[in-house]
């Protein structure tokens, strides 16, 4: 049997790792970026399908306890960013054809540059065949803590 991943041909490499836990909804799912990415000390990565910068991480009872009520993705992020200077956030997004205009956001990427620091770069994919998408659904965040999976933040 063939090995589907090859390092150097059909991934980057591989790397075993030490933990792994399943995330079962999009409550804890919110709530385990929100965490990883408040700790992140050098970088986060975010590649997405979509992705909502007015979207809240945080909601109810949690919310209020981490004093976090009605704070937007793109707010945390410029909240982090602002918290510690060497951080550097990279937001890779589908840039989606007009089907999906009514069901989105306008220009997230556009969105999350605004009134944030330059330390946030968000851009929007459009190398994809025709019919095709960017449909990658994953967060890293210092190359220490990985969120891969079917849900976007949206």
């Amino acid at each position: 049997m063939t090995a589907i991943l090859r390092p150097g041909q059909t991934c980057w490499h591989q790397a075993e790792a030490r933990r792994f836990s399943w995330v079962v909804d999009g409550d804890a799912y919110f709530a385990a970026v929100r965490h990883a990415i408040a700790r992140a000390r050098r970088q986060v990565f975010i590649l997405g399908w979509d992705l909502d910068s007015r979207v809240a991480l945080l909601r109810g009872e949690r919310a209020e306890r981490a004093g976090a009520a009605g704070q937007s993705l793109r707010d945390f992020l410029a909240a982090c960013l602002r918290a510690n200077r060497h951080l550097h956030i990279h937001v890779l997004l589908w840039d989606y054809t007009l089907l999906y205009a009514l069901d989105r956001e306008f220009a997230p990427a556009l969105k999350l540059h605004w009134n944030t620091p330059r330390r946030l770069r968000a851009v929007s994919d459009d190398q994809v065949p025709v019919g095709g998408s960017h449909h990658q659904k994953v967060v890293v965040v210092d190359d220490r803590v990985a969120f891969v999976g079917g849900l976007d933040i949206t």
